[in-house]
């Protein structure tokens, strides 16, 4: 399974994996490698205490942007199915900024995967009772996919670190709603971009402040440096050709042309229907 791309047997329980028996079976079916449908998965880790007025209108562009890209990337171009691509959001749906961000991406044609800490009968109780707990079912009741992690109340914050991190896994880009300063304690928002940064996935930076402009961070940006830190780490200014120039890099075919001869060789494979072989009485 290519990351970023989804074949058109369906999707498993939480982000853009497939089952490869059914790859195996739809191959088989076909007589040919299945098509491959295009996806883009967006994570968002952020803060509890944000205010929807802060960062509502600047989270729905930032979403908006990427599909819209993603789209683009894959309107008819091989190898991508003729189905329609998809664009999923990742999150834990923690008050503050993982709700704020399911609601917008929802309102601008996302699937929603929750990745919870713990099951959601416990997960639940970090919500106030009332409107806080009614949200957060609501927004689950909405989700195309619900992802429960093995933790108990006993992991404590362990469990919510494994969260973050497992968003971080499952998405092509991580969407980051961060007051900028370092990390404070282990599984806050600050320790979730630094681990993205680390396994080079792109992170786009919503300050907290709305008078800061929204970032996109990214090794990419200057491969030949050594960023071991988060500050040295290349930002630059989001806007519509960013998130292009991003999706693009994260999801487009390959444009080597040794590594476009062997994608071009492998989506050409055909199922065997008869083996030969050599036998002795």
């Amino acid at each position: 399974m290519v990351h970023g791309y989804d074949t058109v047997i369906g999707p498993s329980p939480i982000g853009c994996y497939t089952s490869s028996k059914g790859a195996a079976m739809a191959m088989i079916t076909t007589g040919g490698v299945p098509a491959i449908q295009l996806c883009l998965a967006v994570g968002v880790t952020g803060h509890r205490d944000v205010t929807a007025e802060a960062v509502t209108h600047r989270l729905t562009e930032v979403l908006a942007g990427l599909r819209a890209a993603a789209m683009a990337v894959g309107d008819g171009a091989p190898p991508f199915a003729a189905a329609p691509g998809v664009t999923r959001l990742i999150c834990a749906l923690a008050d503050g900024a993982d709700q704020l961000a399911a609601d917008a991406a929802l309102g601008v044609g996302y699937e929603l995967h929750a990745v919870l800490p713990f099951a959601r009968a416990d997960y639940v109780g970090d919500f106030e009772p009332g409107a806080a707990q009614e949200r957060f079912a609501a927004l689950l009741a909405r989700a195309a996919r619900v992802f429960e992690l093995p933790c108990t109340r006993d992991a404590g914050t362990s469990a919510y670190v494994l969260a973050g991190r497992a968003t971080v896994a499952h998405c092509d880009v991580l969407v980051a709603v961060w007051d900028g300063l370092r990390a404070r304690g282990a599984g806050g928002t600050a320790e979730i971009v630094e681990h993205a940064l680390r396994r080079d996935v792109p992170v786009i930076h919503v300050p907290v402040d709305a008078a800061l402009p929204v970032r996109l961070i990214w090794s990419a940006h200057e491969p030949h440096l050594l960023q071991a830190r988060v500050e040295e780490i290349a930002a630059v200014p989001v806007d519509a050709g960013a998130y292009r120039q991003l999706v693009q890099r994260l999801l487009s075919p390959p444009a080597d042309p040794v590594e476009a001869a062997h994608l071009a060789g492998f989506l050409a494979e055909r199922a065997r229907r008869f083996t030969p072989r050599i036998e002795y009485p």
